[in-house]
């Protein structure tokens, strides 16, 4: 995964959680990951990414979405790992966001809408860069960027935003 603020690995865990992880690479393998900007990043929680790019004079695009696939929880959502978002009251409801644990969120994760399931893991010291994003400023522009992390001493518009692309570089 490449951000604006440096590169970080994850080991996906497809013995696990197969068809979510298999999800997940669907959506790398068409890019659209690729130019997508982290959304929402609550202090100490999650790092939030892969539901919108960004147009200018457009705002938002929303990436296009495959069928929703079924929940696989297996794993604890502790610090490092990385899940799948779902909307609330629907276990079956994971589309194209995703999530790095930045804390051990398992009491809360583990046991909420069937537990979120996980997907991967961070590698090595990936989550100095997790950490970095965190300790960024958020601005809330609405829905789509309730908590956008911004990189610049001064938000002054989306260009600012922690952007990602996400590519498989290589497959064990």
């Amino acid at each position: 995964v490449s951000t604006s603020l440096g590169d970080y690995s994850i080991e996906l865990l497809d013995d696990v959680a197969p068809l979510t992880v298999q999800n997940f690479l669907n959506y790398v393998a068409k890019d659209d990951y690729n130019g997508t900007y982290l959304h929402r990043v609550v202090d100490n929680f999650v790092v939030q990414g892969g539901a919108y790019g960004f147009e200018l004079f457009v705002g938002p695009v929303p990436i296009v979405t495959d069928p929703p696939v079924p929940n696989e929880f297996n794993v604890s959502n502790t610090r490092g790992t990385v899940a799948m978002a779902k909307l609330d009251g629907d276990p079956n409801s994971a589309t194209s966001q995703w999530f790095v644990n930045l804390s051990d969120n398992s009491a809360n994760l583990d046991n909420n809408n069937g537990g979120f399931t996980v997907v991967g893991n961070v590698l090595g010291e990936g989550m100095e860069i997790l950490d970095a994003i965190d300790a960024l400023p958020t601005i809330g522009l609405g829905i789509n960027t309730p908590e956008a992390p911004y990189f610049t001493p001064v938000y002054n518009n989306p260009l600012d935003f922690v952007y990602i692309n996400v590519e498989v570089v290589e497959r064990f």
